[in-house]
């Protein structure tokens, strides 16, 4: 059994209390000191952190890890893929609800076509993959009908933009989403 890497964990917590609150203050109060203070201090423990599991015996990060294409590439594809999911899930409620004028329970309901996308696409790039054995093209095909559709939504949702209109564009985002969560 190892040793609890007690520096990593108080640094790793404090680089992202730092920052998450620099970023989230950042819109309300602009270049606050307390602001500005939480962002250094946030970055200030990211760099301790990464000094500090270089150090340890027993590191919680191995940052050897990294050295490993397959390990960082896999990792920075699910933190966009990530991303992705959060953005869509955040925004289209909300878009439907201050922009197009639906109810909360109405806009909740609309996530449904995302919904039904991200598990047929999940389902149907699963299957693919084990009959195939091919995931790369697969992989590449999917992020471009995700970029696609996020695109295809960033220029054509109005506030004019109906449930329907927007439903069938989930869907799109549901299918390129749907993929990363197996292939990933």
């Amino acid at each position: 059994s190892g040793e609890l890497d007690v520096p990593g964990i108080l640094l790793a917590t404090l680089a992202l209390a730092g920052l998450t609150w620099a970023l989230t203050a950042w819109p309300d109060t602009g270049a606050s000191a307390t602001t500005v203070g939480a962002a250094v201090l946030g970055v200030a423990a990211a760099v301790g952190f990464v000094v500090a599991e270089r150090r340890a015996k027993d590191p919680i990060l191995d940052l050897g890890l990294f050295e490993n294409r397959v390990f960082t590439t896999g990792n920075v594809a699910s933190f966009f893929g990530g991303a992705s999911f959060l953005s869509a899930i955040v925004f289209l409620p909300l878009f439907m609800v201050n922009v197009v004028g639906l109810s909360a329970q109405s806009s909740g309901l609309t996530m449904t076509p995302l919904t039904v996308g991200i598990i047929s696409g999940n389902i149907t790039s699963g299957q693919l993959v084990s009959r195939t054995g091919r995931y790369k093209p697969l992989m590449v095909g999917t992020l471009a009908l995700l970029c696609g559709a996020f695109l295809l939504m960033g220029l054509t949702l109005t506030p004019a933009s109906t449930q329907a209109e927007v439903s069938w564009k989930m869907v799109l985002v549901g299918l390129g989403l749907g993929p990363t969560i197996p292939l990933y």
